[in-house]
């Protein structure tokens, strides 16, 4: 009877072992699968990595040349600010002027006037 038992034993771990044997060859072909999936995704992630490597050095270089340009758009700026300066003294100057001018245009045309008066009223009297 014992030996039975051993035997039933024996059978019971037998099927046992070929249970866990069976469920650990499932489990390494979906860990396969899994690891083919992981492999086109790293792929991916790869190219992609490259692309933004390339797209950023692209755009590195051109921040470089933009930097580069930076004094010399500054400078322009600044002649430019004065070069407006300038033009609102020179702008205030020609009102002035312009004012000036025309106060003694008044006077001119008055004196003119007034002789002109004084012509007629010189020929009127001989």
């Amino acid at each position: 009877m014992q030996l039975e038992e051993q035997l039933t034993d024996i059978r019971d771990n037998l099927d046992r072992i070929n249970r866990n044997n069976q469920e650990q060859r499932n489990e390494i072909r979906e860990e396969t699968r899994n690891i083919g999936i992981l492999t086109v995704d790293l792929e991916k992630l790869k190219k992609e990595l490259a692309d933004y490597n390339k797209e950023n050095q692209l755009l590195l270089n051109e921040n470089e040349k933009i930097s580069e340009n930076i004094p010399e758009l500054k400078q322009r700026i600044e002649d430019l600010r004065q070069k407006i300066q300038l033009n609102e003294i020179l702008k205030e100057i020609d009102l002035d002027e312009l004012k000036m001018l025309r106060q003694n245009n008044i006077a001119v045309n008055d004196s003119i006037a007034n002789l002109i008066s004084r012509w007629e009223s010189l020929e009127a009297n001989s």
